[in-house]
């Protein structure tokens, strides 16, 4: 069963009041001007990240091993205040690319799903994922211990 979520999945249950404010906050004041071209205070990202690094670190602490935890970091404020929370150990590894519209046409094949698909249902399915991309800092020479992947049209999942 589908449940309310934007995503059609249900809510988990035991999120404290707190921390689904600071979410919100952050999507409304963070994500939502990046995606729409703004600019954002960088201090919004210091409670939600905070957050999630206690939570890795908690898991860790429990679970043990090294960790791999995929998320759009997308400002250097934002992967310095990560740093911070995790320390040395941490390495980075950013995606970017620079060619026009590879990040919509992958989201959009992603959403579609498999099997044969109309160009006018791919082209809706980039228009709708639009909204999703943009508003990224490029890593710097100076962030320590976070590597840059170059993504190209032609490169494949497993190339990357």
């Amino acid at each position: 069963a589908k449940g309310a979520s934007h995503f059609g999945t249900r809510p988990l249950s035991g999120i404290s009041k707190e921390r689904k404010d600071i979410c919100g906050l952050t999507i409304q004041k963070g994500y939502m001007q990046v995606l729409n071209g703004n600019p954002v205070d960088p201090k919004i990202w210091e409670d939600f990240y905070k957050l999630l690094c206690e939570d890795i670190l908690k898991e860790r602490a429990k679970l043990g091993g090294r960790w791999v935890v995929n998320q759009a970091v997308y400002s250097r404020a934002a992967r310095e205040v990560i740093r911070t929370q995790l320390g040395e150990d941490l390495t980075m590894i950013v995606l970017e690319s620079g060619e026009e519209d590879l990040q919509m046409e992958r989201l959009a094949r992603r959403a579609l799903g498999k099997g044969e698909i109309s160009e006018e249902a791919r082209e809706a399915a980039k228009k709708k994922m639009k909204q999703y991309t943009g508003g990224h800092e490029a890593v710097e020479d100076d962030e320590p211990n976070t590597f840059v992947i170059k993504v190209t049209k032609v490169m494949t999942p497993e190339d990357v």
